[in-house]
């Protein structure tokens, strides 16, 4: 399933609600102008909003680069982690049996 068309309006709404950045690491230009996804934006993945982190490109990038420290400090997730993949399971199940798009607005 492509789920880029909801991106788009999931992601403007998000933005909107939240324009500071979250990371706030040294340098943070503290305006958020992008998403970090934490667990990925595979699939179903880049649509669930509870796993993204508003963030400066500074922050951004430096979480990128540095995937581990990142993890250990709160700003990405262990994709693979059982709490992670339970979470992705319970959205793609409720968003493909319950949820229309206009749900996650």
């Amino acid at each position: 399933m492509n789920y880029k068309p909801q991106y788009k309006i999931v992601r403007d709404k998000f933005m909107s609600e939240n324009p500071n950045c979250k990371a706030k690491l040294y340098g943070c230009m503290a305006k958020a102008s992008e998403i970090h996804h934490q667990i990925g934006k595979e699939n179903i993945r880049l649509i669930m909003t509870q796993f993204f982190l508003p963030v400066c490109r500074h922050c951004h990038d430096w979480i990128t680069e540095h995937s581990k420290e990142a993890i250990e400090m709160g700003l990405s997730l262990n994709r693979g982690h059982k709490d992670v993949t339970d979470a992705v399971r319970e959205f793609k199940t409720n968003y493909l049996t319950e949820l229309k798009p206009s749900d996650l607005l």
